[in-house]
């Protein structure tokens, strides 16, 4: 299978996340894009993702990456805010939390695009990252 738009669904493992605005968002995309695979897991990746492209709508810095280097043809983060990176005082985040926003800076670099939902973000994004 070739020239698919595959898109980590997070919710899948999260059920909480379902009724929260990722879970939303995430419900838009399946309705407006039917054709798109959506999945929990990249890690068993069966098909041939070489000209595909892959979608994270909610890159979560403070979980593992999903990978480090590239693994699709496209590749697109969408990254919502960075409150927590911004105001650290107040999202305590201890040492596996550090661990995961630098590989997460790491795998960030394997990503084509970058999209975020406000200018302020935007700000954040550049400089933050």
């Amino acid at each position: 299978m070739n020239n698919h738009v595959i898109v980590f669904d997070p919710t899948a493992k999260d059920s909480q996340s379902k009724f929260r605005g990722v879970g939303r968002y995430l419900q838009i995309l399946r309705e407006n894009f039917p054709n798109w695979i959506f999945t929990d897991s990249i890690e068993n990746w069966s098909l041939k993702i070489e000209n595909s492209s892959f979608i994270n709508p909610f890159f979560n810095f403070f979980s593992p990456p999903l990978f480090i280097k590239r693994r699709f043809k496209k590749q697109i983060a969408i990254i919502h805010d960075l409150i927590p990176l911004k105001y650290p005082s107040y999202f305590p985040i201890g040492l596996k939390g550090s661990l995961n926003v630098f590989l997460n800076r790491i795998a960030l670099r394997s990503y084509d695009t970058v999209v975020t939902d406000s200018e302020q973000s935007k700000k954040d994004i550049i400089t933050i990252l």
